[in-house]
């Protein structure tokens, strides 16, 4: 094992860490917004920044001479964990020493802040803060750093290696055990290509800023969300997610979301074909199997979407009401149809028509009590119409899909069917080579093509059926290899919901008279979340809730979920196989 250039990759990645740290100090400036309890939170940024390089002094020290060395597969391996993990560790400095609450009164712990970091390294989004808009308890600098890190772990900090320092070979090794790339690539010039790619990546987040802020956003949340979107990661700097701009009177509202759809399904693309289409090879683009599969998967989960909602009354048309209703309006209905569907603002729950309709609950899309809300049955979402429908569908589909875990309404409680369809898509993913979580569309689609050839194989097994991606043919090893991450994939996360279960207290689920097949639900979907990299998951981890009640058993646990499925499994797994550590 190459130790030298280990020390150096970890070295360099404590160094680009502590930078990012006083980079998010900028933002404590009274000139720029910054008030008196930003004090505390650039000092804590400063100290974390010390340390991120005194730690990257010492690896780059022990790492002298690595030039010499040769970066080998299993270094590579090893390197790219360690890397990441030194990440997050060090990412979770700042919301320590910071002494910060996750809600008033409640000062985060250790599993709070390694959680906190894991999520936003790995794009995850999850998070354990309950109130991201009050500056006494979550600073803005720090609220900045959270965003940050999705910038840093969105292209792939090792990435930002090969772009500064190169190296060649290593370079190559470190990329390809990332997953940035897929096919046939022009490995020769690899730090040519990591820069292309890097600056594609922040030209996208330079676009996304401009859009946003040209719609009414400030400054401070353009960036803040430009960061979140490119990367696909999901913090916010605002408690209702994307849902707070849409009853900004500042904010076009439409234009926003259009823009965050758009930016979220190019973010959501393989890097390759983005790095071809930026040199007009637009065919590559168009006749790649992959990104037609995406595209089509992401249309046709929305249409069905739409389709399930309208008519089992997961979207209620505003025409429809017997009532003027508030703006973006929940209703919470156990048998009504839509036709008798009343929505009554805070004013009219006294009035005698509130108190003759004891089957509907009024609840404020956008307000306390749409987040703190404990149950949720049937919810109708109000549209004003199809094209209403259709975009709210689309949005959170590509949100879902493309690992990003934006959301504007409480899409979990819509039907059953649309549950289940989110749920696929979250487990399938985004393209290979791009920050996006899941199984990958690339295996996806393989997998589907070679299950389709095994019925016609078992009556006519001397035929020989070849499995084609593309125009190309497949070698068997390769597809059934993408079949078999698919049952990895999904025993990973179902080992998961077992031992989360079992470590779990269920009082988070009791004090709330929910069943424990609540808790299974929750659980599982919040193994689904980690492991795909998406952070919003259904139940007590949906659009309202957040994870900052679990344990710390359960933060720790899904801390390594998060990581897992960032590094897609194997770059993990091996590194507690027994061969790994004693033979080349």
């Amino acid at each position: 094992m190459n130790k030298k250039i280990i020390c150096a990759f970890l070295g360099f990645v404590a160094i680009l860490l502590g930078i990012g740290m006083l980079l998010c100090t900028v933002w404590g400036l009274p000139v720029l917004g910054g008030g008196p309890e930003e004090v505390p939170a650039c000092k804590a940024l400063y100290y974390s920044a010390l340390i991120c390089f005194a730690t990257g002094g010492v690896f780059s020290f022990l790492g002298r001479g690595f030039d010499t060395e040769r970066l080998y597969l299993r270094e590579a391996f090893a390197c790219v964990s360690l890397c990441w993990i030194l990440s997050v560790l060090l990412g979770a400095m700042p919301y320590l020493l910071a002494k910060i609450e996750r809600r008033e009164g409640v000062p985060v712990t250790v599993c709070d802040a390694i959680y906190e970091s894991t999520s936003g390294i790995t794009t995850t989004g999850g998070t354990i803060f309950e109130e991201l808009e009050n500056p006494e308890t979550l600073p803005r600098t720090i609220l900045f750093w959270r965003s940050l890190t999705h910038f840093l772990g969105g292209l792939g900090i090792m990435c930002c290696f090969v772009v500064f320092l190169g190296k060649g070979a290593s370079g190559k090794a470190v990329l390809k055990v990332e997953h940035l790339f897929s096919g046939n690539l022009p490995f020769a010039k690899m730090r040519q290509l990591a820069f292309s790619l890097f600056a594609i990546y922040a030209t996208l987040c330079l676009a996304c800023v401009v859009w946003f802020a040209s719609c009414g956003m400030s400054f401070y949340d353009a960036v803040s969300h430009a960061f979140s979107v490119v990367a696909l990661g999901g913090f916010s700097t605002h408690n209702d997610s994307a849902g707070f701009f849409m009853r900004q009177e500042n904010v076009h509202g439409k234009l926003l979301v259009y823009g965050m759809i758009f930016f979220m399904v190019v973010s959501g693309m393989n890097y390759w074909l983005l790095y071809w289409a930026s040199r007009g090879s637009f065919k590559k683009l168009i006749v790649d199997a992959e990104w037609r599969f995406y595209v089509t998967s992401l249309l046709v989960v929305a249409i069905f979407t739409s389709f399930l909602g309208v008519h089992q009354g997961g979207f209620i048309m505003r025409k429809h009401l017997t009532s003027a209703a508030p703006p973006e309006a929940v209703v919470s209905t156990l048998s009504a149809v839509p036709d008798d569907v009343v929505v009554l603002s805070d004013e009219d729950e006294s009035s005698p028509a509130a108190t003759s309709i004891s089957k509907l609950e009024a609840v404020d899309d956008y307000g306390r009590e749409w987040r703190e809300s404990a149950h949720c049955r049937n919810c109708s979402v109000v549209c004003d119409g199809y094209e209403d429908v259709f975009r709210k569908s689309l949005f959170h589909t590509v949100s879902l899909m493309t690992s990003m875990g934006f959301a504007t309404e409480r899409y979990e409680c819509w039907s059953s069917s649309t549950i289940l369809l989110f749920m696929f898509v979250m487990f399938m993913g985004g393209c290979s080579g791009s920050p996006a979580g899941g199984v990958k569309v690339n295996r996806m689609l393989l997998a589907l093509r070679l299950l389709r050839n095994e019925p016609e194989r078992r009556f006519r097994p001397n035929v020989v059926k070849t499995t084609k991606y593309g125009n190309e043919n497949v070698d068997p090893e390769t597809a059934t290899g993408a079949l078999k991450y698919l049952g990895y994939f999904a025993l990973l996360i179902v080992i998961t919901t077992v031992v989360v279960c079992a470590v779990e207290p269920d009082s988070l689920w009791v004090d709330r008279d929910r069943p424990q097949i609540e808790k299974l639900f929750d659980l599982f979907g919040g193994s689904l979340a980690m492991f795909g990299n998406t952070g919003l998951a259904f139940g007590e981890f949906g659009a309202a809730g957040n994870y900052g009640n679990l344990s710390g058993a359960t933060k720790l646990i899904f801390s390594w979920a998060m990581i897992v499925g960032r590094l897609e499994i194997w770059c993990v797994l091996a590194l507690f196989t027994k061969k790994f550590w004693t033979n080349r």
